[in-house]
């Protein structure tokens, strides 16, 4: 279990609350963080690279991405839910990754970094069966762990996902040990 449910954030890039993906996240955490962030219910616009937070410390977009950076400052543990589609993470959730171009302006155009994350967990799924699908999203967690200055990282990975019922009895010895490896 995690530390305390007020300094962990979680972005569900996932468009199916009761899906795999989901499925994963409630075995490993129990409940759900209080600051849980859907990305296909949040109206986020896409970075479009205007240039403006390289310019001053601002964006031009007034959207939910402002609930999601308060809720990032207060936070020590970020978690990122996706499935995988094609090699990636999902179209809603990219659009909130991207928009963090902000804070990496933040932190090394202007040095005066946003937020620190002590631990950053990523929770991802995909129907295929090859481990090179999680790949591209393990190099925007590595991104991540770079932006936030991030202590620790834990990564789970589950493929094949299409093909089964349900993930806690398929992969309940994987995710008893990632519930183990996160409490140490």
């Amino acid at each position: 279990m995690l530390k305390s449910d007020l300094t962990t954030v979680l972005i569900n890039g996932s468009p199916n609350r009761r899906g795999h993906t989901m499925e994963a996240v409630r075995a490993v955490l129990g409940l759900l963080p209080k600051a849980t962030f859907h990305a296909y219910d949040l109206n986020v616009h896409s970075c479009d690279d205007c240039k403006l937070c390289r310019m001053r410390l601002a964006c031009k977009h007034n959207d939910d991405m402002l609930t999601v950076f308060d809720a990032l400052k207060k936070a020590d543990t970020l978690i990122i839910a996706t499935p995988v589609y094609f090699g990636a993470m999902t179209d809603a959730l990219l659009r909130i990754i991207n928009r963090f171009q902000q804070l990496f302006e933040a932190k090394f155009t202007h040095q005066k970094p946003f937020t620190t994350i002590q631990r950053l967990i990523l929770i991802s799924t995909t129907a295929s069966h090859d481990p090179t699908m999680f790949d591209g999203v393990k190099l925007t967690t590595r991104l991540l762990e770079e932006l936030f200055d991030v202590e620790r990282t834990h990564t789970l990975t589950l493929g094949g996902t299409d093909t089964i019922q349900h993930i806690t009895q398929t992969y309940k010895s994987q995710l008893e040990r990632f519930k183990t490896h996160m409490s140490q």
